[in-house]
């Protein structure tokens, strides 16, 4: 068997509608571990609800004017992919998880330098997460819609 054969036959595909559930879950995900480290990293502070109401609300900012457009264009790439059955990683193109890569590594490595209070960092992380889960609740609404989507 050839090399391209096999690696065809191990590849997880899913069809186009399961790209959009994968990615509403890979961004629920990812939400859900900022949202409950930066949780965690904030008992004690001095004005919490405030600062956590702030940090929601620049999240709702972000995903207003960053993330909607960003979870728009995957969207559409996904709808728009010719293969009836992508990989399942293939929910974001190669440049969005070498950016997903580079964020993560920052974020370690702010975390690891301490140069940063770890109360604020913590506020960032709830402000990060915010976007980071009303982006998986747009491309779970995709998944749902599908069909009427594709009918367009």
């Amino acid at each position: 068997m050839v090399l391209s054969e096999w690696l065809k036959k191990i590849k997880p595909s899913v069809p186009k509608r399961g790209l959009l559930l994968a990615a509403a879950c890979f961004w629920a995900i990812a939400g859900a571990i900022l949202m409950i480290r930066g949780i965690h990293g904030i008992k004690g502070a001095h004005g919490i609800y405030g600062k956590i109401t702030i940090s929601v609300i620049a999240g709702l900012i972000f995903f207003i004017l960053l993330f909607i457009r960003i979870s728009a264009k995957h969207i559409r790439r996904i709808l728009s992919i010719d293969i009836l059955r992508p990989c399942v990683f293939s929910f974001f193109d190669f440049r969005s998880y070498i950016l997903i890569a580079i964020m993560i590594t920052a974020g370690i490595f702010t975390g690891k330098i301490n140069i940063i209070p770890h109360q604020t960092v913590s506020f960032f992380l709830i402000t990060m997460a915010m976007p980071l889960l009303l982006s998986s609740f747009w491309f779970l609404l995709s998944f749902i819609q599908y069909h009427r989507i594709i009918q367009k």
